[in-house]
């Protein structure tokens, strides 16, 4: 109550809350109108989320047969891609999986992907008499830059060596590697692991019941974007690749948000400039809104797909 004996405005809080799915540009836009037409509102209040999920990005389990020339379409992920090799080294069997044979010289094959971070899984089955590497790309931007997991069979004893490479305008270089810690009989299931500038390598057998912790860890953020993902082997001998799943977070878009208009950048009343994992609070808080007017929040950039929830609490006095 007011010293005159006139009531003091009371303040209410109101929540609108709205869904939207990213377009195939990596766009959508959300419109939140205030509940009380022609009353003037304060944003106290708004989160913007994506969801912060592990996702299938991509998998194959090779059960097709193809003679030669490439592996043809993943069952998840895209068609896999030669960028290094001859095709002829390159097939398909449904007893052995993804196959490198033989011939001298590297071979690399991908997927579009792209991941950023997340886990890459798979089962490899090298040449039992030979010394070759096998290779387990990530975040791979061409030919001559990015990491991979490179795995050695050290002069065919069955003690694999696991390390991390980095390759930068063409030239490879291991900034962190390990043995696995004992002699594994082939079948060997392997994990690389990307977590922004940590990159880590998880070498077991199939009949080691927990798989055990990462042999090898790396800290380097000379590539922190998503880029391509795939396979590779450096040496003559057969290589084969079996049960390849990929799982990560999406990636997220980044935000603008108008008051009423977004054809006018004088509306722009705020804006990410970079992508976040998951929630932006408080974007706007504090924002006014005039009667007629509505918040429009845009997100762009993000996965064709991702689901995005942002939810508004407005203010009004009465």
């Amino acid at each position: 109550m007011s010293a005159r004996g006139i009531p003091s405005p009371q303040r209410t809080e109101e929540r609108v809350r709205q869904l939207a799915t990213l377009d195939a540009t990596g766009t959508a836009t959300i419109k939140l109108p205030r509940r009380r037409v022609g009353q003037p509102a304060i944003v106290s209040r708004m989160i913007a989320a994506v969801p912060a999920v592990s996702t299938a990005i991509a998998r194959d389990s090779f059960n097709r047969a193809i003679a030669a020339n490439g592996w043809g379409q993943a069952d998840l992920g895209g068609t896999w891609a030669i960028v290094i090799g001859t095709a002829a080294n390159f097939r398909v069997t449904v007893a052995s999986g993804g196959e490198f044979i033989g011939g001298g010289g590297e071979k690399v094959i991908t997927l579009p992907g792209p991941l950023g971070d997340g886990n890459i899984l798979l089962r490899i089955n090298p040449n039992a008499t030979s010394a070759d590497a096998a290779r387990v790309l990530a975040r791979w931007a061409s030919s001559t830059d990015g990491y991979f997991l490179r795995l050695s069979t050290a002069g065919g004893i069955g003690f694999p060596v696991i390390q991390v490479f980095r390759r930068l305008a063409g030239v490879d270089a291991a900034i962190s590697g390990a043995s696995a810690g004992g002699a594994l009989a082939a079948p060997y299931f392997v994990r690389f692991a990307l977590a922004g500038s940590t990159l880590s390598g998880t070498i077991w057998n199939p009949s080691v019941s927990v798989e055990p912790a990462p042999q090898v860890q790396a800290i380097d953020t000379t590539f922190p974007n998503p880029g391509l993902i795939g396979v590779g082997s450096a040496g003559a001998n057969n290589m084969n690749f079996d049960d390849y799943v990929v799982t990560g977070s999406l990636s997220s878009p980044i935000w603008d948000a108008y008051i009423n208009d977004t054809a006018q950048l004088l509306n722009l009343i705020d804006s990410s400039v970079t992508p976040v994992d998951r929630w932006i609070p408080q974007i706007t808080n504090g924002q006014r809104l005039n009667p007629g007017e509505e918040l429009i929040i845009v997100p762009r950039g993000g996965v064709s797909g991702t689901q995005i929830v942002v939810t508004c609490s407005f203010v009004y006095s009465t």
